[in-house]
């Protein structure tokens, strides 16, 4: 059992050191330490949920790997949020979700990113979903101000998209008649 509490201090130390870095918004040297996790804790279980228990370990310290885990993916997925990659994000969001699928925050940074990635109407559904789950009242509150920005985002997404169909639509009148070019082809004047 030694062996297993050692392994689980070692990955807590990086994990902290991560989070140290991430706080200095030292991302790059944050995600080096959240990857180290992963890949150890990938090698501990080959096969996810399905993996037996590591040799020296309990169902107890498996059980702890995997709820750090999910916080790895929740804090890689707030990294990539940070630096724009939505779509590692979502990944990462995707991959922690499938260990613990109803983990809040990262339930609640994947409606983040997908308003991100201009998917209004699935991010509400899923805060929605997650407002029925219930909380404390800051958690609902929170919640209910991300709903608001994902409907604020989305009617300027369509107000703009609505802009520049009707800019289409209207174009600037011909000034003269079409002419031929010297190929042959028909050349507007606008």
């Amino acid at each position: 059992m030694e062996g297993s509490n050692s392994i689980l201090k070692d990955l807590m130390a990086a994990k902290a050191d991560g989070n140290t870095a991430f706080s200095k918004k030292d991302y790059p040297a944050a995600k080096k330490k959240y990857s180290y996790i992963m890949q150890t804790i990938k090698g501990l279980l080959p096969d996810g949920i399905n993996s037996d228990v590591p040799q020296g370990m309990n169902s107890e310290g498996k059980k702890a790997l995997f709820e750090l885990q999910t916080s790895i993916y929740s804090n890689l997925c707030q990294t990539y949020i940070i630096e724009g990659n939505y779509k590692i994000a979502l990944d990462r969001a995707e991959e922690g979700l499938k260990i613990s699928p109803d983990h809040t925050k990262l339930l609640f940074k994947k409606a983040k990113i997908l308003c991100e990635l201009q998917q209004y109407d699935p991010s509400i559904e899923l805060l929605k979903s997650l407002l029925k789950k219930g909380g404390d009242e800051e958690e609902k509150r929170l919640i209910l101000i991300e709903i608001e920005k994902v409907k604020e985002a989305k009617k300027k997404h369509e107000d703009k998209h609505e802009q520049k169909f009707k800019g289409f639509l209207i174009g600037q009148p011909l000034t003269e008649e079409p002419k031929k070019a010297s190929d042959g082809n028909i050349k507007l004047a606008y």
